[in-house]
């Protein structure tokens, strides 16, 4: 995890000025009242709505910059991932599959979460623990930059593009299409044989 994530995390963390919001909504309603008024204008004004749009358009670039770091550095540390955690997320898959009593979609979003919901992403919005960032501050907006990465990923790992709300879509139609279920493929998919080698010989030697 160290190895993948160090850059794209001490990346993010030197852009702790701004809350990047995923929701535009959330966006706005961050700014005080009179902040808001001085910053767009009157509501429901032509100034308003291209001061608005042009700030959305600014937090988009900003999102989508910062969660490519993260994405190509997944895509290029996939040999550091433990063999072993791979092996067993396909093991899942394979019988889940086999069994056929489960929707293929349903299948690969439990075991997208075995890879992203319960090892990178808690590494991500709380990297300190991991041992990535054991040394570095990590200020409140920075932090919540980090969930808005870890969602990000998640997102494009399991969701076809026509389920995504669609006052986000301006942010998830920047990214290259499969960016992330392509990695999800690997760990389902494998090849994880030398795994199976190891666990066999090492048995073999316990007997």
């Amino acid at each position: 995890l160290t190895s993948t994530l160090y850059e794209p995390i001490m990346r993010l963390l030197m852009e702790d000025e701004w809350f990047f919001d995923i929701d535009p909504d959330k966006a706005l309603v961050r700014f005080p009242p009179a902040e808001k008024l001085r910053r767009f204008g009157e509501p429901g004004t032509e100034e308003y709505n291209i001061k608005q749009n042009q700030y959305r358009l600014y937090i988009v670039d900003k999102l989508v910059l910062l969660a490519v770091k993260f994405i190509n550095s997944i895509k290029a540390n996939m040999h550091c991932f433990p063999a072993s955690l791979g092996w067993i997320i396909s093991q899942v898959y394979q019988v889940l599959k086999e069994q056929g009593q489960v929707d293929m979609q349903e299948v690969r979003v439990c075991c997208a979460d075995l890879v992203f919901a319960l090892f990178i992403c808690p590494a991500i919005c709380d990297p300190e623990p991991h041992g990535i960032t054991s040394d570095v501050p990590i200020s409140h907006i920075a932090r919540h930059n980090l969930m808005q990465m870890a969602q990000i990923i998640q997102v494009l790992a399991i969701s076809q593009f026509d389920e995504i709300d669609t006052k986000v879509r301006d942010l998830y139609s920047r990214f290259e299409k499969g960016c992330m279920t392509s990695v999800l493929d690997i760990f389902l998919e494998g090849p994880w044989e030398d795994v199976t080698e190891q666990l066999s010989s090492d048995r073999q030697r316990l007997l």
